[in-house]
């Protein structure tokens, strides 16, 4: 029985850390993006996975490369620390790289705002020159 609350955290330590770190970031940082957020989810997913897949693996294979060893040999809690820290890092440099693209789409946005407001201008130019006056009935106000 302990066996399935072990697997249980075990499998958590490697889905759950770049669901936080989307979730924390986006929260204390307002200029993180949607773009970062997705590419750290498919990242942190598809390395949780494969550490997962590694996992369950012999380790006795993994022993000619230090590198596959060391993460195959790496606790799933530790595992869990790096791959968040990954998943934050990646959302905010992906997040820089993209703002600076979002200010360049925002000075468009800027621009069809004042072309809308020099439309509107026009149009109650064209109005007030060819005399159209509206006609308001007149109230009175009769005091007892």
């Amino acid at each position: 029985d302990t066996h399935i609350y072990f697997n249980l955290q075990i499998l958590q330590a490697y889905i759950a850390p770049p669901i936080v770190s989307v979730l924390l970031v986006g929260l204390l940082w307002k200029n993180a993006s949607g773009i970062g957020a997705i590419w750290a989810l498919i990242t942190g997913s598809v390395l949780g996975l494969s550490k997962m897949m590694l996992a369950s693996l012999n380790a006795a294979v993994f022993e000619s490369s230090s590198l596959l060893s060391f993460l195959v040999n790496l606790d799933p809690l530790n595992f869990a620390v790096l791959l968040f820290a990954l998943s934050s890092i990646i959302i905010v440099s992906i997040s820089f790289f993209y703002s600076r693209k979002a200010s360049l789409h925002g000075s468009s946005e800027k621009i069809k705002i004042d072309h809308l407001n020099q439309s509107l201008d026009r149009g109650i130019n064209q109005i007030n020159q060819k005399n159209i006056s509206i006609n308001k009935p007149k109230r009175e106000i009769i005091h007892k």
